[in-house]
């Protein structure tokens, strides 16, 4: 079992619904929309839009989210795909979707900038006129200048779940090697199982992020510190956020 199949088990405690996370994404909906939810894990935020009446197909590459996203939605109308964001030109079609997203720092999952940029141009390419596209990765202007090493680390005591992060910079491979341990606890705190993983990411910065944007020609677009919609400050904000527009 690999490491993703495992964290899919525990996703849901780790990674909760955060309503100022939702009110972002769903921000200026009106009428019934079309979305996208790439590396959507186990459809936390996919499932909201189905709710209200949206249209929303969620696709990751982890079989086991998927999975586990079928499983949560019942009855409602949202569709949970094994998918590639690397293969979306392939998968959908074009001017297909209202609004697209790609949360928790899923897009530097991808190994190079080329192949962000192209992630970006295919999703324009599915995008309507006006459509919104919405990314948000980890701010690695703030961890690279001031070689921060970890992020805070995930506690719930209730369910007795830890998520550890560690970030180590390889100048040499501008690579970002993630670390993350999933630490269980039995009732008497005692550990009682510990997984850990290490995976590469590359470390895409603000402006790298927005010359891509421009060159690819999405009309208008906003940076973000946090899904409050806070100003994003290079040396302050966990997180960079951007909304884009076709």
């Amino acid at each position: 079992m690999s490491f993703y199949d495992k964290l899919s088990e525990y996703y849901d405690i780790i990674f909760k619904e955060n309503k100022n996370t939702l009110n972002f994404l769903m921000d200026d909906v009106d009428d019934k929309i079309k979305v996208l939810d790439i590396a959507c894990g186990t459809g936390t935020y996919s499932i909201p839009f189905a709710e209200k009446g949206h249209e929303i197909i969620g696709i990751d590459l982890n079989e086991e989210m998927i999975k586990k996203a079928n499983e949560k939605k019942e009855n409602l109308k949202v569709s949970f795909e094994i998918k590639n964001m690397e293969n979306l030109i392939k998968d959908f079609k074009e001017n297909e979707f209202d609004r697209v997203f790609c949360i928790g720092n899923s897009i530097v999952h991808l190994e190079s900038k080329n192949k962000i940029e192209k992630a970006l141009k295919d999703i324009k390419d599915l995008l309507k006129n006006n459509g919104e596209l919405i990314i948000q990765i980890i701010n690695y202007n703030r961890i690279l200048k001031k070689g921060i090493t970890e992020l805070p680390t995930i506690k719930r005591e209730e369910e007795r779940v830890e998520f550890i992060r560690n970030y180590r910079y390889n100048k040499e491979k501008n690579k970002v090697d993630f670390n993350t341990t999933i630490i269980i606890y039995d009732k008497n705190l005692n550990i009682k199982n510990e997984y850990k993983n290490s995976i590469e990411l590359l470390p895409l910065l603000k402006n790298d992020l927005e010359d891509m944007i421009k060159r690819i020609g999405f009309t208008k677009y906003e940076f973000f510190g946090d899904f409050n919609k806070s100003k994003y400050i290079e040396d302050e904000s966990y997180a960079l956020i951007v909304r884009a527009y076709k």
